[in-house]
């Protein structure tokens, strides 16, 4: 089911080379622990330098952000290794950064409407405002009548959704 995800997901993604890969995992095992490049250098083999590179790519692409002295993951981060890798893991990761209990099913088609409302505004992943569990209602409140989601899915997610109100700006801490 998670390949669901992946269909919704794969385009509004950046390319996530190998050399990036096991640095954001490492920001989202440790959410929210804020980690420096120097700190995942030591725990992944890769060089240092190519972790601040990559550092560097995944800030850039809003996967991970500045936290203190060090970097922290978002769900964008945790989202694009759940699209990557389709692991359950990270669905459990999305759901722990958001701060919500919700099953396997309702998780999956809540990111697939979001997904789905994302690319039919034209979005990325990168311009979307979704690192608030609130906030990325919004996109689904205001495209759900567009976006031709089976009854199922539309069904399992309409009691999720409450219009947005004073969201805090969790994915602006990095210019």
């Amino acid at each position: 089911m998670l390949g669901l995800i992946r269909y919704f997901w794969q385009d509004l993604m950046p390319p996530l080379p190998d050399g990036w890969r096991p640095v954001l995992k490492r920001y989202v095992e440790r959410w929210p622990k804020p980690l420096t490049p120097y700190a995942v250098a030591k725990e992944v083999e890769l060089s240092t330098s190519a972790v601040y590179r990559a550092v560097y790519a995944l800030a850039k692409n809003r996967l991970i952000l500045p936290a203190g002295r060090g970097y922290q993951a978002t769900v964008k981060g945790a989202i694009a290794l759940l699209v990557e890798e389709e692991d359950p893991r990270w669905l459990d990761a999305v759901r722990k950064i958001w701060g919500i209990g919700i099953d396997d099913t309702t998780a999956t088609f809540y990111l697939a409407a979001l997904g789905a409302a994302i690319r039919k505004l034209g979005f990325t992943i990168r311009e979307a405002y979704i690192c608030n569990w609130v906030a990325s209602q919004a996109y689904i409140i205001t495209q759900l009548d567009r976006l031709r989601l089976p009854s199922a899915v539309e069904e399992t997610i309409k009691p999720l959704l409450k219009f947005p109100e004073g969201t805090h700006h969790s994915c602006s801490r990095y210019k």
